[in-house]
């Protein structure tokens, strides 16, 4: 019996994560691609593919991968609150909500869910609230290390604001602001 020096799909998607903890992510979208390519239903690779797509500023791509990862695996509550945060970033809130509507499947008080109303207080300049959520997601969140790296860095301009004095009319800045800086950051 000879054993076959191809990769195979569960080796791919392993190389791929390892390369994304590497920060190596045009070997992680490799690697993804070809997991996908012996296994196209694998929606782990596909979420995995779609945030590196949204990590390098492929958004459309991004977000058309991280719908097909909702619709091989309605579960993937990751991808739908990336799908999610995509759309936010992008000022499409109907969409963002409707690919939020997921994690409705979810307890309320998972992380998950706190970093969507988090960031649905942000958009509408509540920012205490938007704070205080953020960091209950945070201090929950013991999956997702990159997840919360990204949202204590939006926490930190959500608290400069709310700490700032007043700021003249029509110079405030909005929770979209913020997103749109969150967003020219993950480019």
């Amino acid at each position: 019996m000879t054993e076959s020096a191809e990769l195979d799909a569960q080796e791919l998607l392993h190389l791929g994560l390892y390369a994304v903890e590497q920060d190596e992510p045009h070997q992680a979208i490799e690697c993804l691609k070809r997991c996908l390519r012996l296994e196209p239903e694998n929606a782990k690779a596909t979420y995995l593919l779609g945030a590196l797509y949204a990590q390098i500023g492929l958004y459309d791509r991004a977000k058309t991968t991280l719908m097909r990862a909702v619709a091989l695996n309605p579960a993937e509550h990751t991808a739908s609150f990336q799908l999610g945060l995509l759309h936010l970033t992008s000022n499409e809130l109907p969409e963002a909500h409707s690919a939020w509507a997921r994690l409705d499947d979810l307890p309320p008080e998972h992380f998950l869910n706190s970093f969507r109303k988090g960031l649905l207080a942000l958009v509408a300049d509540n920012f205490v609230t938007s704070a205080a959520l953020l960091e209950k997601g945070i201090a929950a969140n013991k999956l997702n290390e990159a997840l919360n790296d990204d949202m204590r860095g939006l926490l930190a301009s959500v608290q400069a604001a709310s700490e700032a004095p007043s700021i003249p009319q029509g110079v405030a800045q909005s929770g979209h602001h913020f997103l749109g800086n969150y967003r020219q950051t993950h480019k």
